[in-house]
C-alpha cells in the first residue's frame, strides 16, 4: 500500500508539480480523484489505473486466502472494496489465528460437460441481478462514481457468475472467464437500453470491467470448487455488491467557476447594430 501510494504519488508530482495528498489518495470518490489527476495526461492516467489492478489482485486474493485459513467465509474478501473498512479488514485477517475448514477440499473434482448451458444462463442472470441494480443505485441513488461502482461491482459480478456456473459440476476455467464477460457485456447493453449510460462511456469502461471481472470469476470458481463457501450462503451473500456502494460516504463534488469572454475590436454602437 505504501509502495503504491509512493509511485502514484511521485507521478502526479511529476505532472502536476505537486503532491498527491494522502487524504484525496484514499478517498473513495472519482470526482475527488479527477481533481487530484487534472494535469496528467490521459494515457499517464490510463497506466495508474493498469498499475492498480495487480495491487487490488493482491489485496482480495490474499484476504479470501487468509480468511478461509482462518476458518471464516471467503465471501469476507469483497469487503475489500469498502471504503476505510478494508484497512480494518486486512488488519483483521491478519491477526485472526489458522482453523481447520471442514469444507476445504484438497483435490478439485473432475470437469463436467453436462448441463453446462444452464448453469452459464443462471450465472448470467445471477451477475445481472448484481450489477443492473448496483449501478443504478450508484448513478441515480447515490449520485457518485466511485471506487466501489468502478472496481468492486464488476468484480463481484465476476465472482458471482464463476460461482454459480462452477456450484453443481467444475467447469473448465477458459468456460468461467467466458461466461462472466458475457455476462459484463450484456450488463453493458442493458443499461444502455434503459438509457442509464450512453454507448460511448460503457464502451470506454468494458475493458477495466472486464480486467476486474476476470479474476474475480476465477476466485468464484475456486470458492465454488473448493467448497469455502455453502450453498446455502451463496445467494444472500451475493446481494454485498450494492452494499458496497451505498456504504460508501456520499460527499458533493467539487464545484469549479469558469468564466468565458468574448472580446470584440469594435466600439459598442457598431456592435449593437448587427
Amino acid at each position: 500500500m505504501a509502495l503504491k501510494y509512493l509511485v502514484d504519488a511521485l507521478v502526479v508530482r511529476q505532472f502536476t508539480g505537486h503532491w498527491w495528498s494522502p487524504l484525496d489518495y484514499f478517498s473513495p470518490l472519482a470526482a475527488v480523484r479527477t481533481t487530484a489527476l487534472r494535469g496528467v495526461p490521459p494515457s499517464v492516467v490510463l497506466g495508474l489505473a493498469l498499475w492498480t489492478l495487480p495491487f487490488m489482485w493482491i489485496g482480495v486474493s490474499m484476504s479470501l486466502r487468509r480468511a478461509v485459513d482462518a476458518g471464516r467465509s471467503a465471501w469476507v474478501a469483497p469487503l475489500f472494496f469498502v471504503p476505510y473498512a478494508k484497512y480494518l479488514l486486512m488488519l483483521t485477517l491478519c491477526l485472526l489465528p489458522s482453523a481447520a475448514s471442514a469444507t476445504w477440499r484438497e483435490r478439485l473434482p473432475a470437469v463436467q460437460l453436462d448441463e453446462r448451458r444452464k448453469s452459464a444462463l443462471l450465472a448470467i442472470a445471477a451477475a445481472l441481478a448484481i450489477t443492473i441494480p448496483t449501478v443504478l443505485l450508484g448513478v441515480y441513488f447515490k449520485r457518485s462514481y466511485s471506487f466501489g461502482l468502478f472496481l468492486g461491482t464488476p468484480f463481484t459480478a465476476g465472482w458471482v457468475s464463476g460461482q454459480v456456473f462452477n456450484r453443481r459440476h467444475a467447469r473448465g476455467t477458459g468456460e468461467t472467464v467466458r461466461v462472466a464477460l458475457i455476462a459484463t457485456l450484456l450488463s453493458g447493453c442493458v443499461l444502455l437500453a434503459f438509457g442509464a449510460e450512453g454507448a460511448f462511456c460503457l464502451a470506454l469502461a468494458f475493458p477495466l470491467a472486464a480486467l476486474v471481472a476476470i479474476p474475480g470469476a476465477l476466485l468464484g470458481q475456486a470458492v465454488a470448487l473448493r467448497g469455502a463457501v455453502p450453498a446455502s450462503r451463496a445467494g444472500p451473500a451475493a446481494f454485498l455488491a450494492p452494499v458496497l456502494v451505498l456504504a460508501e460516504p456520499r460527499l458533493p463534488p467539487p464545484s469549479y467557476t469558469i468564466t468565458s469572454v468574448v472580446e470584440i475590436a469594435a466600439p459598442p454602437e457598431r456592435v449593437w447594430e448587427n
